[in-house]
């Protein structure tokens, strides 16, 4: 079950968040409230601007109109303590195809500025976690697609954001995958607290 602590501070307040693409209107007055720890599923058809939408709430675009807000604060893409609250997680793997299963997860690491001293030990901790352990020193290539998609939530995650955003997450992974990876994420949000945006 969902556990609250309290109204409090949503996770996400979007009011009337707009993208236009000169004529094109993109994403037309999209407005939503997310708590913290909550699982929140962002519906649509092909091409209706879900994309375009977590864009914005990772401030990778900047909308033509309305605000969002996270964790009460307006949302400064440039602003590195925002950066470093959100984890995102798009549909074709944000891995770099030369380095390793430990160098990706190193390299993340050190763009989000976690203390150097901390980041080997937060690297087996997402190794463990994830089910990594035995393909460190593989490359993302070489690994089966839910392998992949495993190393690709624990990139997401290795500076510990309190919101990840997860963009068509389980495309093309086999129902056994989905399941395991699907109990990985409920165990974010529980165990975590961490709000998923899906």
């Amino acid at each position: 079950p969902f556990a609250t602590d309290g109204e409090g501070e949503p996770a996400i307040k979007a009011n009337d968040l707009t993208m236009r693409f000169g004529d094109f209107t993109a994403v037309d007055k999209v407005s939503f409230r997310i708590r913290r720890g909550e699982i929140f599923g962002f519906l649509g058809s092909n091409g209706c601007g879900k994309t375009t939408t977590m864009k914005m709430l990772t401030g990778l675009l900047q909308p033509t109109a309305g605000e969002s807000r996270l964790f009460g604060q307006p949302l400064d893409a440039g602003h590195l303590a925002t950066r470093r609250q959100v984890g995102y997680m798009s549909q074709g793997f944000s891995l770099y195809a030369e380095l390793t299963v430990r160098q990706n997860l190193a390299l993340h690491a050190k763009l989000f500025h976690l203390p150097e001293e901390g980041v080997p030990r937060r690297i087996v901790e997402v190794a463990e976690r994830f089910e990594l352990a035995a393909v460190m020193d593989s490359l993302p290539d070489e690994l089966p697609l839910g392998m992949r998609q495993r190393l690709s939530l624990a990139v997401a995650v290795i500076h510990q954001p309190a919101l990840l955003i997860l963009d068509e997450p389980t495309s093309g992974v086999d129902p056994v995958a989905r399941d395991a990876f699907w109990a990985l994420l409920i165990d974010l949000a529980r165990r975590d607290r961490v709000t998923l945006f899906i």
